[in-house]
């Protein structure tokens, strides 16, 4: 740019001189056309310097002879410009803060898996009862768990460790009993040997963990733990067993049963006494005047009959087997343990699981 404004003034002077050629010495025409011309070079100056530009408001007009205006800016001037004003476009976006994250749940490696969610009680001791088949406790297994377990094998400690006896004028701590839990049966017939296998608790099930065992072998023996089911009611009104706690009562209706219209009046009247007591009749001989009683009352062959194939445990089982409701929510588990395990008393019960973890404790 400066090479082409010095040409320019350079053109500007070789006019000015041929025209100052024309005139003569002396000739005022010279002066003019020297001021003049010095006019128009100072003017062009000014526009290739900048012109109004290079006077900024307020300041001062000597920067219109700076070497800076004439002299043009490095490359490297031009690029820290551009290289801030590059910068001054970016928008910068603060961090956030690393969410700090949530302590893992501490697992006691000691604990069951099933801890919460299966329950001991103590129902009778001992001490209390003097009987060990009516010595037992509870476990109660919630609804809110989804899947069965297996609690064959689970352990149960009596807390004797923890307590002080008397020992020869000193007190001592005792030793603790531990029990397992056996095998037991869903289908107990009381005919045939019981095929056992591990006891299952199903959400809500309850287990009662028997002592000692039913002593009573007749006309049904129970020889395993077992399920109760539709028809345990009859097992239930057999004298000589002694179930603790007792066994459900029901069974089905006698009207269900049979057909009441096939029935005489009298055997009527005789099924629907006995049919709502799950009470198996008693078949016994008439020694004064012959014959054969059912229940204490004289009946016909064919009454005789329908009532000893209806009301029993085992036909009981014939009829109801394959129903959808026929097994019940209880268990009753034998230990078959000489002498009682519980204090009445002050003491800790524990339960474990068959990995030996603890799922349950009761203090009473």
């Amino acid at each position: 740019m400066l090479i082409g404004c010095f040409e320019y003034l350079n053109f500007i002077f070789l006019i000015i001189f041929k025209t100052m050629a024309s005139f003569g010495e002396g000739d005022a025409g010279k002066d003019l056309v020297w001021a003049i011309g010095l006019f128009l070079v100072l003017g062009i100056a000014w526009v290739f310097m900048g012109g109004p530009a290079s006077f900024k408001s307020g300041g001062s007009p000597s920067k219109f002879f700076s070497i800076t205006n004439i002299i043009p800016k490095s490359s490297t001037s031009s690029s820290t410009n551009s290289t801030n004003k590059s910068t001054s476009g970016i928008t910068t976006t603060k961090a956030k803060p690393t969410p700090t994250p949530k302590p893992t749940p501490i697992v006691n490696p000691n604990e069951s898996q099933y801890k919460g969610l299966v329950e001991i009680r103590l129902g009778q001791s001992y001490r209390t009862s003097g009987i060990t088949n009516k010595e037992y406790v509870t476990l109660q297994y919630s609804s809110r768990n989804k899947e069965p377990i297996n609690i064959s094998g689970w352990k149960i400690d009596n807390g004797y460790s923890a307590r002080y006896t008397d020992f020869s004028g000193k007190m001592v701590l005792g030793k603790s009993t531990v029990v397992s839990i056996p095998y037991g049966t869903v289908l107990m017939t009381g005919k045939t040997p019981s095929a056992t296998g591990s006891i299952i608790l199903n959400p809500g099930d309850t287990a009662y963990v028997v002592t000692g065992s039913v002593v009573e072998y007749s006309p049904y023996k129970i020889d395993a733990s077992f399920k109760i089911n539709k028809c345990s009611g009859y097992l239930e009104k057999y004298d000589g067993y002694n179930f603790v706690p007792t066994l459900s009562g029901s069974c089905p209706a006698y009207d269900k049963e049979l057909d009441k219209t096939a029935l005489s009046d009298d055997c009527y009247d005789f099924v629907r006494r006995y049919g709502k007591s799950c009470v198996t009749p008693k078949i016994t001989n008439d020694d004064k005047n012959g014959g054969i009683l059912v229940g204490g009352q004289k009946m016909s062959s064919s009454c005789r009959k329908i009532i000893e194939s209806t009301f029993n445990y085992n036909s009981c089982l014939d009829r109801h087997l394959l129903d959808e409701d026929f097994l019940g929510k209880k268990w009753y588990v034998f230990l078959r343990h000489q002498g009682g395990l519980y204090a009445s008393e002050r003491a800790t019960i524990t339960l474990y699981d068959s990995l030996g973890k603890m799922v349950d404790t009761y203090s009473y």
